[in-house]
Parts: structure tokens; C-alpha cells; sequence
């Protein structure tokens, strides 16, 4: 399937509101974005998913709206100072199997053991999500990104207009051929 034949796909399908192949541009934006301090907020950091996802065959920026169901899975890590895993986010409804004194939740689905941690610093490690909605077709592997606040304000203000009440992931694609 060409790029072209794949947007117009999944332009038909529920759920998808507008898909924009990524540019190399928009791409470096991103990443600016993606790997400034603000983009850490209170925990450093390491968007390991953004490069998952750009570095597929074709990448674009995917608007949906709710009818789409993104099945999601853990996609985040707590690793301490020297790169142990210490924590993750769970599923909410997996929760009662982390039932444990020595962790500490920050959410509802996110926690870490505090037995575990190494010195005083943590950092999370977000990775991208397979991406499968039934009507993919046969022979293409998708994943998204879900970006950081910074980069879902450009990307809406550069692609969004007339998207009431967008939401918005970074879609890595192989299995497409170049137009």
C-alpha cells in the first residue's frame, strides 16, 4: 500500500478526524519540543517512544476524536539513577494486583517500589504504543507516540485548524511504500 492510498484509508474510518504526514521539519520541532527541560515537568523525562515512532517508514499526525479507541497498554517506566527499573504505570484495571505496602502511587496507574529506588532521582522513560484498530489492513505495523504538551500546542495550532476539540498522537507506520 502507497502512503497516499493509506491516508486516504484511514481517512475513512471512524474516529480518524485528519492524518498529516510528518515533514523532516516538523519532525525536528517535535524533537526540540520532545527533549526540552519543560517538557519534563516534575520528573525528567526520556521520550524514548518519539523516536520509536519517527523513525518508521512514513510517521504523520494523527486527530482523533473519541469514537477511535486507542487500546492502550503500560507504556511508561521509572528507572532510578542508575537505569533499574522501579516502577511503571499499570492498566486501571490491573490495579488490584499491585497491592504491595512498599509502593508508592503518584496516579491512579502509576506507582514505584520504594524498595528498589537507587539514590534520590528517578526518571520516566515513555515509549510509544501499538497502534491496532481492527480495520488496519493486513501487513501494516503501527505505533503512536503520545506527545508532550508543547508539542500537542504546535501541532494543533500548525495542522489543527477547524478540528474542534482535537486530540492528537505522533503515528509511526511500516508496511507503506513511498508515493
Amino acid at each position: 500500500m502507497r502512503i497516499s492510498e493509506f491516508i486516504d484509508f484511514l481517512s475513512t474510518q471512524r474516529g480518524i478526524v485528519r492524518l498529516v504526514p510528518m515533514s523532516e521539519d516538523t519532525v525536528s520541532r517535535l524533537r526540540a519540543f520532545e527533549f526540552s527541560a519543560p517538557a519534563n515537568g516534575f520528573l525528567p523525562v526520556e521520550p524514548c517512544g518519539f523516536d520509536e515512532v519517527v523513525d518508521s517508514s512514513a510517521s504523520f499526525v494523527l486527530f482523533f476524536n473519541r469514537s477511535l479507541s486507542l487500546e492502550l497498554e503500560p507504556f511508561m517506566d521509572l528507572v532510578d539513577i542508575s537505569g533499574n527499573l522501579v516502577g511503571h504505570d499499570i492498566l486501571p484495571s490491573d490495579r488490584h494486583l499491585y497491592d504491595s505496602p512498599d509502593y508508592m502511587w503518584l496516579s491512579d496507574t502509576m506507582f514505584f517500589d520504594i524498595t528498589k529506588i537507587e539514590g534520590k532521582e528517578m526518571r520516566c522513560k515513555i515509549r510509544s504504543v501499538r497502534f491496532r484498530p481492527d480495520f488496519l489492513p493486513e501487513g501494516i505495523e503501527a505505533r503512536v507516540h503520545f506527545p508532550c504538551t508543547s508539542s500537542v500546542q504546535y501541532l494543533i495550532d500548525s495542522f489543527g485548524e477547524g478540528i474542534e476539540d482535537p486530540s492528537v498522537v505522533i503515528l509511526g507506520v511500516d508496511g507503506v511504500e513511498k508515493d
